[in-house]
């Protein structure tokens, strides 16, 4: 009886030895790498970007592209009328008008064909109703040189182009968000510039 007790005893010790090392060696696979780090990383590593808001943001933005053609107006190479090009530029598919203003006025300025000063630039462009208001920085009036004929192809290059854009028909000029009346004691701006007053520069065309 007491040897039977004994080996009772060795097996039991044994039964306990053996299951004891095997859950052991289950929770250490489970949780640790040879390595030492977690296995479970997906939960421990946040790859998502976020935006200022905390919202999930991606990292990349893309923006569609499309082509958009338009008229430009430049003087003849005589600077005696002006002449209707048209324009194809690759621009965001919901550019908004004021960046359409924006890549047409470049155009204008920096065209070897052109009355208006280098360097003009758009500082603020917006439609209300009929009419754009376009506010352009100091150096169209720093940069004529010239009397009403070179003020008024400048100003003809102006109005014909934009009233290209649908739905426009007139022109609102500010010039360093100032109103002029009197441009270069020439040309009062403080008024609706009309495409029709600049018809006539386009000669027979």
């Amino acid at each position: 009886m007491k040897k039977l007790t004994a080996l009772l005893c060795v097996l039991l010790t044994l039964s306990v030895g053996i299951t004891g090392c095997s859950l052991f060696n289950s929770v250490g696979e489970s949780n640790n790498r040879s390595d030492g780090t977690s296995k479970n990383t997906a939960s421990s590593v946040n790859t998502s970007i976020r935006d200022a808001t905390g919202n999930a943001a991606s990292s990349t933005t893309i923006t569609g592209k499309a082509e958009w053609k338009t008229a430009i107006y430049y003087p003849d190479s005589a600077s005696l009328y002006i002449q209707k090009e048209q324009k194809t530029f690759e621009i965001p598919t919901n550019a908004s008008l004021e960046y359409k203003v924006g890549i047409c006025m470049d155009e204008l300025v920096n065209s070897p064909r052109t009355a208006i000063p280098k360097n003009t630039r758009v500082l603020s462009a917006s439609q209300e109703e009929n009419t754009l208001k376009l506010n352009l920085s100091k150096e169209f009036d720093e940069g004529i040189n010239g009397g009403s004929a070179a003020i008024n192809m400048a100003l003809g290059q102006i109005v014909l182009t934009f009233t290209e854009f649908p739905g426009i028909d007139n022109v609102s000029l500010l010039i360093d968000s100032k109103v002029v009346q009197e441009f270069k004691g020439h040309i009062e701006l403080d008024r609706l510039l009309a495409r029709s007053e600049y018809i006539q520069f386009m000669g027979n065309q």
